[in-house]
C-alpha cells in the first residue's frame, strides 16, 4: 500500500498545511509526522547554524516549553564557552514567548524538562556535575544548582518531575552520596527538593552491585515511578535475564522509599529510556536487543511495555528493523501511549540515513499506527509531550519544514487527534411519569373530593423523567364544563406560559421532576354532579394521565 495513503487520506492536505506553515519549503525527501489518527495543525523550526539538539518537552495548559543545548548563539542571546543550555516557551498555537540560553564555560547536556504553572526546571550534566537550572513561567532564573561529589566521581539529571512545591530527579552516581550507601561501579539515585531551595529533602540511593543508569522519571497515581538500567541484579528484584536488564522502580514521593522495584530484559542488552504514567498504567519505552516472546529486528529494536501503578507488568511489545531502531520517549493519551525513537532502517519509508519514528498504541498493546518522519540527512532526539494535543520535537538535519539555520536545527509540530468516527447510539426510551395529591393527602393516580358551587380545591401534580435520557415533557390539562382551572409552577418554573393548562417543562435529567399546583373553582352557577380533570404528561410518543374528580354539590 501506497504509504501517503496509509497515513492521511490526501496527501495534498497536509502539504497545504505545511506548506502555509512553513517559512521555507521543505528540501527533497523531508516529511513531517502524520498519521491516519492524528492532523498536524502547526510546525516550527529554529536555531543556529552550529547545531542544537533536543533534551525535553513539557506541556502546560497554556504553552509548550522545548529544552536543549547548542554551540551557536540564539537570538538576542549572549554567548557562552562550550555548549549551553537553552529553554524556549511557546503558546499552544505556536507563537514564541520567550527563549532563554545560560551562557556559561563548559559543556552542558540537557536531558529532561518539567513545568508547572508558575515554574519551568531544567535538568543535565556539566562536565562531571549534575545541574538543575530553575526559571519563573516568565522566563526570570531563579537559580542554577550543580549536583557531585569530589573528583573523579561523576554525576547526572537523566529525569525531573514538578509536583506542588518539591521538584524530583533521578540520576546515576559512582560514589555514596552524603547519608547513603554505594553499591560498585554506578548507582541510581532519586532526591527531592523545594522547588526554589537548594537543599535537598530526602535522597534514595539504590546500591546495585555492578553498573546501573537511570533513564527516566515520572509521576502516576499511586507515586513517583522510574526506569533505567543494570547489569546486575537490584535489590528487591528477581535476578538478570541478560547482559543488561530495563529496571523499573516504584517511589513514595513523601519518604524516596521504594515501595516496589522490577527487573527485565532479554539475553543481550535491554536499556530503560523512558517512562510516563496515567491513572491506572505505568509505560515504559527503551531499546532492545531481543525479548522474551516479542520479534527480534536485528541490531537493536525499540520496545514499549506496560505496566499497573503497583508494578505488575501486563505487557511488551517490540518494533523494529534489521537496522538498529529505539525508543527515546514515551507519554500517555487518554486512547493509550505514543513512543517516539530512532531507526536507521524502513518502519514506514526512508528518509535519510537516521529517521525519527513514532508510534502509538491502545492501552492493551495493540499497535493502531506508525509513522517515519524525517529529512535527507540525519534527525534524532526525538522527544514528546501532550495536553489535548500531541507535540513531537526532533533534532532536524534539514528543513522540517524550515527554515533550516544549519547543523541540525530543533523542529516541533503540534498534531490534534482525529475525532472517532460517530457511533450510533440507541435511541434513549423516554416515560413521562405524573402523579396528583390533595393537601395533606398521599400520590396517587387519581384524586376524588366533593366541592361546593362557588368553592375552590387545590391539587398538585408531580410530573417525572422515568425515561433513560433527558426530556422535556408536554403537560396539557383540562377544562371541565363549569369549572375554571389556575394553574401555576411550585418551585422550578415551566419554559412556556401556562395558557388554557397546556405547557412544557425544563428538560428534566432521569429521575428528576417538576410540581404544578392548580386551583379547580366551580362556578356558582354549576349543576350538581361529577366533573373531571385528566392531565396528560407527553414525551415522545409516550403518556400518562392522572385524574382529578369533583363531585359538585349545592
Amino acid at each position: 500500500m501506497d504509504r501517503w495513503r496509509l497515513h492521511i487520506v490526501v496527501p495534498a492536505v497536509l502539504l497545504a498545511v505545511v506548506a502555509s506553515l512553513a517559512t521555507a519549503v521543505p528540501g527533497a525527501g523531508t516529511e513531517p509526522p502524520a498519521s491516519a489518527s492524528w492532523e498536524p495543525t502547526w510546525a516550527r523550526q529554529w536555531g543556529t547554524s552550529a547545531g542544537d539538539p533536543i533534551g525535553g518537552v513539557a506541556v502546560v495548559d497554556d504553552a509548550v516549553y522545548v529544552a536543549g543545548w547548542t554551540r551557536g548563539t540564539l537570538p538576542g542571546q549572549l554567548p557562552g564557552i562550550g555548549a549551553d543550555a537553552w529553554v524556549r516557551k511557546m503558546s499552544l498555537t505556536g507563537e514564541l514567548l520567550w527563549e532563554r540560553q545560560m551562557s556559561e564555560t563548559g559543556d552542558q547536556t540537557i536531558t529532561a524538562i518539567a513545568a508547572d504553572a508558575d515554574h519551568v526546571v531544567v535538568v543535565g550534566t556539566t562536565g562531571r556535575l549534575a545541574f538543575r537550572w530553575v526559571l519563573t513561567s516568565s522566563g526570570v532564573t531563579l537559580m542554577w544548582q550543580g549536583v557531585g561529589g569530589d573528583a573523579p566521581a561523576l554525576t547526572s539529571y537523566e529525569g525531573v518531575v514538578l509536583a506542588g512545591d518539591w521538584t524530583y530527579v533521578v540520576g546515576t552516581v559512582n560514589e555514596a552520596l552524603p547519608g547513603q550507601t554505594f553499591g560498585g561501579g554506578s548507582d541510581i539515585f532519586l532526591r527531592r527538593y523545594p522547588t526554589t531551595s537548594w537543599a535537598a529533602s530526602w535522597t534514595t540511593q539504590i546500591p546495585g552491585p555492578l553498573f546501573d543508569a537511570a533513564g527516566g522519571l515520572a509521576l502516576g497515581s499511586e507515586g513517583l515511578v522510574a526506569t533505567g538500567s543494570t547489569n546486575g541484579t537490584l535489590p528487591g528484584t528477581v535476578g538478570s535475564a541478560g547482559l543488561w536488564d530495563v529496571v523499573v522502580l516504584g517511589v513514595a514521593p513523601a519518604t524516596g522509599a521504594v515501595t516496589w522495584a522490577r527487573q527485565f530484559g532479554g539475553p543481550g542488552n535491554d536499556y530503560g529510556r523512558a517512562i510516563a504514567a496515567d491513572a491506572t498504567r505505568v509505560y515504559v519505552a527503551g531499546q532492545t536487543r531481543g525479548l522474551p516472546g516479542q520479534p527480534d529486528g536485528g541490531a537493536g529494536d525499540a520496545f514499549l511495555s506496560s505496566f499497573t501503578s503497583a508494578g505488575a507488568q501486563q505487557w511488551v511489545r517490540t518494533l523494529g528493523t534489521a537496522e538498529e531502531d529505539g525508543a527515546e520517549a514515551v507519554t500517555a493519551t487518554p486512547r493509550g501511549p505514543v513512543v517516539a525513537g530512532t531507526t536507521r532502517g524502513e518502519l514506514a519509508g526512508i528518509h535519510g540515513g537516521e529517521d525519527a519514528f513514532w508510534a502509538e498504541y491502545d492501552p492493551a498493546g495493540t499497535r493502531t499506527g506508525v509513522d517515519q518522519f524525517g529529512t535527507a540527512d540525519t534527525d534524532n532526539y526525538p522527544r514528546l509531550g501532550y495536553r489535548d494535543a500531541l507535540y513531537v520535537a526532533v533534532h532536524a538535519g534539514g528543513a522540517l519544514p524550515g527554515p533550516y539555520a544549519g547543523g541540525a536545527d530543533p523542529a516541533l509540530f503540534r498534531l490534534a487527534r482525529f475525532p472517532d468516527p460517530p457511533v450510533a447510539a440507541a435511541p434513549a426510551t423516554l416515560r413521562p411519569d405524573a402523579a396528583v395529591r390533595l393537601p395533606g393527602k398521599r400520590w396517587k393516580r387519581q384524586v376524588s373530593r366533593a366541592v361546593r358551587t362557588g368553592r375552590s380545591q387545590r391539587a398538585v401534580v408531580r410530573v417525572r423523567n422515568a425515561g433513560e435520557g433527558p426530556a422535556a415533557i408536554r403537560v396539557a390539562g383540562c377544562s371541565p364544563k363549569q369549572v375554571r382551572v389556575t394553574w401555576r409552577s411550585a418551585g422550578r418554573k415551566v419554559t412556556s406560559a401556562v395558557r388554557k393548562g397546556v405547557f412544557t417543562t425544563p428538560v428534566l435529567a432521569p429521575g428528576r421532576s417538576v410540581r404544578l399546583r392548580a386551583t379547580l373553582t366551580v362556578a356558582r352557577s354549576a349543576k350538581p354532579g361529577k366533573r373531571v380533570c385528566d392531565v396528560v404528561a407527553e414525551s415522545g410518543t409516550t403518556r400518562d394521565t392522572v385524574r382529578i374528580r369533583l363531585v359538585v354539590r349545592r
